[in-house]
C-alpha cells in the first residue's frame, strides 16, 4: 500500500516548473488547490468505508478537469497523480476508480478553472 508521503513528494512541484512571466499561471498555484483535494482522497486508505471517498476522488477530478481545461496542468500528468491517490486508497476497486476519474475529467473540463484571486 502507499503512504501519503509518497504521494505528498510527487504532489511538490520543482522550483524550476514555475513560470517566471506575470500572467502566466504558475503550476505551484494549481497545485495548492489541487494537491489538498488529493489527499484527502489518500487520507481515505486508513479506512476502508464510509470516508466519502467516491465524493472526495470526484471533487479532485472534476478540479483537476477545470484546472487541466484552463491550461494550470497538464491532464495526462493530473490523470496519473488522481490514479495514484485512488489506487492507493483504495486498491480493489481501479476499474471503478478508473470511471469516476474519466466522467469528473471530463464534467470538470467543460468549466475551466480560473485561479486569479486565489493564492
Amino acid at each position: 500500500m502507499r503512504t501519503g508521503h509518497t504521494l505528498q513528494a510527487r504532489l511538490t512541484p520543482s522550483p524550476a516548473a514555475t513560470p517566471r512571466s506575470k500572467g502566466v499561471p504558475a503550476p505551484a498555484r494549481a497545485h495548492r488547490v489541487l494537491d489538498p483535494l488529493l489527499m484527502d482522497v489518500a487520507r481515505c486508505a486508513v479506512t476502508p468505508e464510509g470516508t466519502a471517498f467516491t465524493e472526495k476522488l470526484n471533487k479532485a477530478a472534476y478540479t483537476a478537469g477545470g484546472l487541466t481545461a484552463a491550461g494550470h496542468l497538464d491532464e495526462s500528468a493530473a490523470r496519473a497523480l488522481l490514479r495514484e491517490a485512488a489506487d492507493g486508497a483504495r486498491p480493489w476497486q481501479t476499474g471503478r476508480n478508473e470511471r469516476i476519474i474519466d466522467a469528473a475529467l471530463a464534467a470538470g473540463s467543460a468549466r475551466p478553472l480560473d485561479l486569479k484571486g486565489r493564492s
